[in-house]
């Protein structure tokens, strides 16, 4: 029914599918994704304003240069900026998110979507001011200024995340390797569309640059076969239990949460995998890997301290 009336008023983008074969053991299966590069292909022709903050054309050039250069105080260390201004102005900042979900029935679901870092609202033009003590302005209509931008956190997750694949991982027990393989798969295709790029609205070529993995610590140490993380939290033994640093290891605990605690000298020193990961292939920064992986604020605040916080705030009021 859905289907019926997204397609009879002309609501869908019609990206074609494309179908992955996965083989493990004598079994195989077939599921069908979204290429990146088919993503891209498709919006930065027909609706790039969807990647560009709202507006598109010579604006979002600027916009675009103002984020990097804002970008490149945080992370100078990233592949994008091996390139020229001259490929930057072109270059959409972009984030990957992966989340365990449920379907209606409430079975569970395994997504993997992409999400433009601009937000939507960027080109809308309204300049805000706020009335602190360090009061400061933000908005308004020049795109090339950093102060303009908003994140990509408002509106529908229609327009703000692109779904790249999602199946319900209870159907598909015998393959407990097809996520990381359908990952590989996708991951893949995203590399290739950054080195290489795609044909965009004005016949020039535009480039993703990934910036980050967004995801929970559960789908974390599950698509990343990480040998440190939350769930190598040692009772008895001291054992590392963090991606980013050695926290967890003897020596270095991770409960200080001092300014001055020990495993802040060792923050993405080592990577927390053997195995090379599923996104291997997307180009970010060859001294600090393990960086690709973000902690995703949804989870950190709305689900944890967020959450937490406003209940601790209603327990005190009631009592």
């Amino acid at each position: 029914m859905h289907d019926a009336l997204v397609r009879k008023f002309g609501l869908t983008m019609n990206i074609p599918l494309s179908e992955y074969t996965h083989h493990e053991g004598p079994s195989s299966v077939s599921n069908s994704y979204i290429k990146p590069s088919d993503i891209f292909g498709r919006v930065l022709v027909k609706h790039p304003w969807m990647f560009l903050g709202g507006s598109a054309g010579e604006e979002s050039e600027r916009l675009l240069l103002a984020f990097w250069d804002c970008y490149k105080v945080e992370h100078p260390g990233h592949a994008v900026f091996q390139f020229g201004r001259d490929r930057l102005r072109r270059t959409i900042p972009v984030t990957i998110h992966g989340d365990g979900g449920r379907t209606q029935k409430k079975q569970p679901l395994e997504i993997f979507s992409m999400q433009p870092m601009v937000g939507l609202n960027t080109a809308s033009g309204k300049k805000t001011h706020c009335r602190c003590d360090t009061s400061a302005s933000a908005g308004g209509d020049d795109m090339g200024d950093p102060a303009t931008q908003c994140l990509n956190t408002k509106h529908s997750t229609y327009l703000t995340h692109f779904l790249i694949f999602a199946y319900p991982s209870k159907s598909y027990k015998d393959f407990p390797k097809l996520l990381n393989g359908l990952l590989e798969t996708a991951c893949s295709n995203l590399g290739s569309v950054c080195s290489d790029g795609v044909v965009g609205f004005d016949g020039n070529m535009w480039f993703p640059a990934v910036l980050g993995f967004k995801l929970d610590m559960e789908w974390m140490a599950k698509c990343g076969t990480l040998t440190r993380s939350y769930q190598n939290v040692g009772h008895v033994r001291e054992i590392p239990c963090c991606h980013e640093c050695d926290a967890g290891m003897a020596g270095v605990p991770f409960e200080n949460v001092n300014p001055d605690a020990e495993w802040t000298t060792t923050r993405f020193a080592t990577v927390p995998w053997i195995t090379p990961p599923p996104w291997r292939a997307i180009p970010f920064d060859r001294s600090q890997p393990a960086k690709f992986l973000r902690r995703d604020a949804f989870h950190i605040f709305r689900l944890g301290i967020g959450r937490n916080f406003v209940a601790s705030c209603i327990y005190l009021l009631c009592y």
